[in-house]
């Protein structure tokens, strides 16, 4: 794992706990897709506009481009935290996830006492 950047905290539980089902569902799509010989590289990237979450592997990227169960997941998940990710093969060989987690989640309710 490589990590760069000032650590910052997420906004909450609900977004903590996206971050850790993205890195979760990449790793065990390596492991489920990529091929026993495969190696993955997995970055959290503190940036100013949010926490991204880099997973890629050497192994064989899924031949189609059509998005699975949990990759489907992913997706809403981030969504609803006002996240986004990118998925798909990268040149030569291998398969990349990139993920954003905002710093201020957009869909968290906010407190007005």
């Amino acid at each position: 794992m490589n990590g760069s950047g000032a650590h910052r905290a997420l906004p909450g539980a609900a977004v903590d706990l996206t971050a850790y089902r993205v890195i979760q569902e990449g790793l065990t799509n390596v492991i489920k897709h990529a091929g026993a010989t495969a190696a993955a590289d997995l970055t959290l990237a503190w940036r100013p506009d949010g926490l991204h979450i880099t997973i890629e592997d050497d192994g064989a990227a899924p031949a189609t481009g059509e998005a699975g169960v949990g990759l489907t997941g992913m997706r809403e998940r981030l969504r609803m935290v006002g996240g986004t990710v990118a998925i798909g093969g990268r040149p030569g060989a291998g398969f990349e996830l990139s993920a954003t987690l905002p710093y201020e989640s957009r869909s968290l309710p906010s407190s007005s006492s």
